[in-house]
């Protein structure tokens, strides 16, 4: 790489296979970048990757291409790899990236004989941190053979020509470059967590065995589902759940169709790239057919289902032993990988998927006297961290959208599960972004979603959760602009005579006004108004806009006053199979202080996915009472349905929030409260992060005597709330009796403490 305004012209390279080569070089960045355009031609076509991430796949005669990769780039060590492809004729591989820095500064990468090349890939050559050591130096093509029509001008000299990067949308793993410029998913890195003390003290060893239960970075299949040999044969699959200590599986597929298929289960759900070693002497054709339930890999997806045609993936793979990476991120438990129309025999080994995880530590931590409530929180903290990944997705399946709703329930529960803020903070940039001129958001990350209106609400009731538990007033008046307009939108559709917003008839199928088709008047959606309406106005006094406030708060008083009018929504428990309504009625019960019904309720809905092989949670979840099959052999609607949906994590907060009873009074946790409803268990522990250091608690009740440990971090205040009994109480802090003068006794079913010192503190009522 050369630095300010020397360009360097590109070099036709090839490496030393006929047919395919890949080829890869490293370089640095040094300053803040404007903007980045690559040109790049190859005889016939190529796949790009800029630091292991995949731009473009283009196989065409005419493929010399401009395309802006400036969100690909870091400041920094970078890498660029391509796979040429020679199909017919050979002019080789032709690249030419140009920077430009802020500064002014233009930077040339160019190919050349600098570059390293392998004829066949090898896992991870994609990315920066490969040793390519070991691989050859590409050789020049004579200059000629790029030919005066296939190189005019400079990367970017004709401004219309250039191919943009495609934002918000996961439908597009081809031809355009799909990107998430600027997540924290790529440039935030996992940090060490040491257990301390404390810690170690109050939940025990279990803590360091859950910060341990972070995926690792590649797994392996753990049975065979189902082998067919079709028109051909498969020997020794036993073979690929043996990992590097086998020759591998057999293979022959001489038709063009129904070839050998062999179905691996991964034995859970899993998020990434899979990767495969085949060897064969000719070509191979291999298709990849991915299930979050083993009848997805036993049937065709409806022709009406256009989001599951996402789970289909078609290979040419060229003679050699190579190591295969898919270039598109899966989510699935099953894959059925099917071998067809091969030249030579084909040895299949070493499959395994390469995990993609935000890079988040397990801080947060539950565990109670009831199995299955540990059970539940485990798979709802295993399904929302995978449906973080370049965004907040509701499924890793499907949709691979970041939807307003979804993401709202998926950033409060992450703040329990691992104390991340940088991902929601991206999301809402981006939302906010693609604001209609008319103060609307987006139903989804990108431009020209659906307006949803009770969307619209979530977004802003979204940022109060936001301050509430992270304290951070800068990112809500970075966004005060955006909080206002869309407040003033909501205003917009409401009836001036009674404060109520009256959702026009739907007029046609699908979505339009909001996501459940609700019409009228209608209760649940104007109290999610009010709801959002008194967010806006805290949101609007920390912004210094006092008198936006006092409006929003008077709008809400109305809204309150009208809704009294309106009959009660009805959610029947038995019925309810949406995962956002079933949490919003466990938290109605925890308010009301049935904490009892709460809990049976949560096993009813959750635990039945469990009980059916399942280890993360369903977009619709059964019906009480139902016994689902995560493994049908027939195709319905659990097989469509996401089997992991970000929003079905709610229990994750639940059960540390409300049974453990640890909540934000003030921002950021500054004054935590800790008010516990075990509705019948023995013993809770819980571990939330905060702002300010983990909070821990571990609480019991033996024989009607209450006992909790709690550890305070410093730069916090906590309220402790003690559960009462009949008689003659006694309340002791840290080992010595309180007078009642010391508590507040007005809480009907609580002796209140008030804490202020940072630490280590022990509480006895009896």
């Amino acid at each position: 790489m050369k630095s300010k305004n020397i360009v360097l012209a590109p070099k036709c390279i090839w490496g030393p296979g006929k047919i395919e080569n890949c080829f890869r070089k490293n370089f640095q960045i040094k300053g803040e970048l404007k903007q980045a355009i690559l040109r790049i031609f190859c005889d016939t076509g190529y796949t790009l990757f800029f630091n292991g991430r995949f731009v473009v796949s283009l196989d065409e005669w005419c493929n010399t291409r401009d395309y802006d990769v400036t969100p690909f780039l870091v400041n920094g060590e970078n890498s660029v790899a391509v796979i040429g492809f020679n199909h017919a004729g050979h002019r080789g591989l032709a690249v030419e990236l140009s920077v430009s820095m802020e500064s002014g500064n233009t930077l040339s990468v160019v190919s050349d004989a600098t570059w390293k090349t392998l004829a066949e890939e090898r896992w991870g050559w994609r990315e920066v941190d490969f040793d390519d050591s070991a691989w050859a130096h590409a050789s020049e093509l004579p200059n000629a053979t790029i030919g005066a029509e296939q190189w005019k001008g400079r990367p970017g000299s004709d401004p219309t020509k250039i191919i943009p990067y495609l934002t918000g949308s996961p439908f597009f793993p081809g031809p355009i470059p799909k990107c998430a410029p600027g997540t924290p998913f790529y440039s935030l890195k996992r940090t060490g967590f040491s257990v301390p003390a404390e810690i170690e003290d109050i939940i025990g060893p279990d803590y360091q065995a859950n910060l341990e239960m972070f995926p690792k970075n590649v797994l392996h299949p753990v049975k065979i589902a189902e082998t067919f040999n079709g028109n051909g044969s498969m020997v020794n699959a036993k073979a690929l759940l043996s990992p590097g200590k086998s020759k591998g599986a057999k293979i022959r597929a001489p038709e063009m169709a129904g070839g050998p298929q062999v179905i691996l289960d991964f034995g859970g759900e899993i998020a990434g790239y899979l990767r495969l070693r085949i060897a064969s002497d000719g070509f191979s054709r291999v298709r990849l057919h991915y299930g979050e339930t083993l009848s997805e890999c036993l049937h065709l997806p409806p022709r009406t289902a256009l989001l599951t045609r996402m789970i289909t993936e078609d290979y040419d793979v060229a003679p050699g032993t190579r190591e295969m990476e898919s270039i598109v991120r899966q989510g699935f438990r099953f894959v059925k990988i099917e071998f067809f129309d091969c030249e030579s025999k084909v040895e299949l080994s070493d499959v395994s998927v390469k995990t993609s995880s935000y890079p988040v530590n397990y801080l947060g931590y539950f565990s109670c006297s009831d199995r299955s409530l540990n059970a539940i929180w485990q798979a709802a903290r295993k399904t929302l961290h995978l449906c973080m990944q370049e965004y907040y997705l509701d499924g890793i399946k499907r949709d691979r959208f970041m939807w307003v709703g979804d993401t709202r329930l998926e950033a409060l529960v992450n703040y329990y599960l691992f104390g991340d803020a940088e991902l929601f903070k991206y999301c809402w940039r981006g939302a906010a972004a693609s604001q209609s001129s008319d103060g609307g958001i987006g139903s989804a990350l990108g431009e020209g979603t659906s307006i949803l209106w009770d969307y619209v609400a979530w977004w802003i009731i979204a940022l109060q959760d936001y301050y509430r538990h992270t304290g951070d007033h800068t990112f809500i008046k970075e966004l005060s602009t955006p909080i206002n307009q869309a407040a003033a939108w909501l205003i917009s559709k409401r009836d001036p005579a009674d404060g109520l917003i009256r959702i026009p008839d739907e007029k046609g199928h699908g979505w339009f006004y909001t996501l459940n088709g609700k019409a009228g008047k209608d209760p649940e959606f104007n109290a999610l108004f009010k709801r959002a309406m008194a967010a806006a106005a805290e949101t609007a006094d920390l912004t210094g806009k006092k008198s936006l406030g006092e409006k929003y708060r008077a709008q809400a008083a109305q809204t309150k006053r009208a809704l009294t009018k309106l009959p009660p929504p009805h959610d029947d428990p038995g019925t309810m199979t949406n995962s956002l309504a079933s949490f919003d009625l466990t938290e109605t019960m925890f308010r009301a202080g049935k904490a009892t019904e709460a809990l049976a309720f949560i096993k009813a809905r959750w635990q039945p996915m469990l009980d059916c092989g399942s280890d993360s949670f369903w977009e619709a979840l059964p019906e009480i009472g139902e016994t689902p099959f995560a493994e049908k052999k027939k195709w319905d609607a659990y097989n469509y349905r996401s089997h992991c949906h970000g929003w079905t994590a709610g229990p994750a907060l639940s059960l540390p929030a409300e049974v453990v009873g640890i909540k934000p009074v003030l921002p950021g946790f500054a004054l935590f409260e800790v008010r516990p409803q075990l509705g019948g268990l023995a013993f809770a522990k819980a571990v939330v992060p905060s702002p300010h250091g983990l909070i821990a608690v571990s609480m019991s009740i033996k024989d009607g005597v209450f006992e909790e440990t709690l550890l305070i971090p410093r730069g916090c205040n906590a309220n402790v709330f003690l559960p009462k009994r009949q008689g003659s109480p006694k309340v002791f802090v840290d080992g010595k009796e309180i007078a009642p003068a010391q508590y507040d006794l007005a809480e009907p079913d609580y002796f209140r403490l008030e804490i202020k010192t940072a630490g280590t503190h022990r509480f006895r009522s009896e």
